[in-house]
């Protein structure tokens, strides 16, 4: 009986030890982001400070940090248009950016800018920039 226990344990944790992990953000959603978005030869200063913000979010443009699980309304508004195998799909995730660009950024005020307004002036779809500017004059 104990070692049918033992072998137990062991199994389960070889078991544990291969099973996929739990799906986080989807890589190809970030990449079509920075593709429509980012401007890496970019001269000017405003769209640097929102690249190097971009890749500081990664994944929180679109996930809160907390929990991870959840989030933030740019990607609640994103994830209802799209599965996670849409992934694979770059045309359908570009669409979905389209009209998730469309949305309201606070659909509770009327006056509120929308995530493509947003990101036309240098900002992140949700929430604000908070880069350090390598040269202390800008």
């Amino acid at each position: 009986m104990k070692y049918g226990v033992a072998i137990l344990v062991f199994c389960a944790t070889v078991a544990g030890m291969f099973s996929p992990r739990p799906a986080g953000a989807v890589k190809p959603f970030l990449e079509q982001f920075k593709a429509l978005y980012v401007k890496p030869k970019t001269t000017d200063h405003t769209m640097q400070i929102f690249n190097a913000a971009v890749e500081k979010a990664g994944c929180n443009l679109c996930h809160l940090a907390k929990p991870k699980k959840g989030y933030n309304a740019y990607g609640t508004q994103f994830k209802n248009l799209l599965t996670k195998r849409d992934g694979q799909d770059p045309k359908k995730v570009r669409a979905a950016m389209g009209k998730v660009a469309r949305m309201k950024s606070n659909p509770a005020a009327s006056d509120s800018s929308t995530f493509g307004e947003r990101l036309k002036e240098g900002k992140l779809p949700v929430g604000e920039i908070h880069v350090r500017s390598k040269d202390a004059s800008k």
